[in-house]
């Protein structure tokens, strides 16, 4: 059964979290207080731009990346109590992680699978579970990139824009030709 959590939820939760108050919110967003409330209390739906607003207000990785994975179903944040109350969880599951994914790797040669187009049943399961265990160690160090921007005072989405120029420059995100050589725009 699937965990459906609300928008409003999520917006109110980081608010909340952030300590921005709804006639905050409004002011940043120039959103009425009346109509910030109507869409945090789930009484009226809200348009998308308008959460987009709300969300850059809010400015919190962990309700960005939550909001999105709820709206677009991309990855989720690990945010538990064991993982934010703990560094040594982190450590201890990404060691255990690599080790899983190194064994997999090593033991069902996943890397010439992934390169055939023609897979059995038996090598589709072998990658499949090699999948789940690359899904894990990518949302944890997700988890670990969320931790490192909030105690640096910035946030993911404003370090993926510092690099973005650098991915579009090495042709590891579109926009190459446009981009290339020029670090100086912003995208």
């Amino acid at each position: 059964m699937a965990l459906r959590i609300s928008v409003p939820m999520l917006l109110r939760n980081g608010a909340k979290k952030k300590n921005i108050s709804q006639k905050e919110l409004g002011q940043q967003t120039h959103i009425g207080r009346g109509t910030i409330s109507n869409y945090l209390t789930d009484d009226y739906p809200i348009p998308i731009d308008e959460m987009v607003n709300i969300a850059k207000a809010i400015n919190d990785d962990e309700t960005v990346f939550n909001l999105v994975f709820e709206l677009l179903g991309t990855l989720p944040m690990f945010n538990g109590s064991k993982i934010k109350n703990s560094a040594d969880a982190y450590a201890n599951f990404m060691e255990d992680e690599e080790q899983e994914e190194r064994t997999y790797l090593q033991i069902n040669h996943i890397k010439s699978k992934l390169s055939s187009q023609y897979l059995s049943d038996s090598e589709k399961h072998d990658v499949r579970c090699w999948s789940l265990e690359l899904l894990d160690e990518i949302l944890m160090e997700l988890g670990v990139l969320m931790r490192a921007a909030e105690a640096s005072d910035t946030s993911v989405r404003n370090l993926i824009h510092e690099r973005m120029p650098i991915y579009i420059e090495k042709r590891y995100m579109k926009g190459a030709d446009e981009y290339a050589g020029s670090r100086s725009r912003s995208y």
